[in-house]
């Protein structure tokens, strides 16, 4: 025969790929309408209280929560873990600056200096389970979702939100609404894909401790 493998394993391979691709359609789809709930129904202009705003801490929240559930069950990934809840979570308290200022301007610095320090002094606790962990995450599917998630997040939605960009096109119908719609657009949509990807790779790991 030219193909040796199972038609039936394909079939399944495809519905699978699919799935994820409709459940990525609706991550996206909720992201949309979290935006114009905020535009439309609330009528604020994506302040730092908005549904967005909020949405995008919950969405971070997802992410490292779905770490935690590893670094609890699985004792070789916990090192890990560990480094990606630390990441995640300094990105969450950046998201809250705008409570934290309150306290001082740039005071969200000092508990995402804490949350670094501490996750770096236990994640290098065991640095051959982080190693061998990583590997294996940077070879999973999830990751590279994770990795165009963030480049969205941290690269291009920086990029979109530039001032100059805006001004330049809308000349002397510059309204800075616009501007924070593209900025807070393309980085609510690299949140939703970190909180997809993260999902997918927990329910992967729980899978995995399931069968060993």
């Amino acid at each position: 025969m030219m193909f040796s493998y199972s038609k039936s394993a394909d079939i399944k391979k495809i519905q699978k790929g699919l799935l994820q691709f409709f459940i990525q359609c609706l991550v996206v789809a909720v992201a949309y309408l979290v935006i114009r709930t905020d535009i439309i129904v609330l009528k604020n202009e994506l302040s730092e209280n908005s549904l967005t705003e909020y949405y995008q801490q919950i969405l971070l929240l997802i992410v490292a929560f779905s770490f935690s559930y590893i670094a609890i069950t699985n004792k070789e990934a916990r090192s890990f873990s560990i480094l990606i809840i630390g990441f995640f979570s300094c990105m969450c308290i950046r998201e809250s600056d705008g409570v934290l200022d309150e306290v001082y301007h740039g005071f969200w610095l000092v508990p995402a200096l804490i949350v670094t320090f501490t996750c770096i002094y236990f994640a290098l606790k065991d640095k051959k389970g982080l190693l061998s962990t990583a590997a294996r995450f940077f070879d999973s599917r999830y990751f590279y979702t994770l990795s165009c998630a963030l480049v969205i997040v941290l690269v291009f939605s920086r990029l979109a939100g530039m001032g100059y960009l805006w001004q330049t096109l809308l000349d002397d119908h510059y309204i800075r609404t616009i501007k924070k719609l593209a900025e807070e657009g393309t980085e609510l949509l690299g949140y939703s894909l970190l909180a997809y990807s993260a999902l997918g790779f927990g329910i992967e790991v729980h899978r995995l401790n399931k069968n060993s």
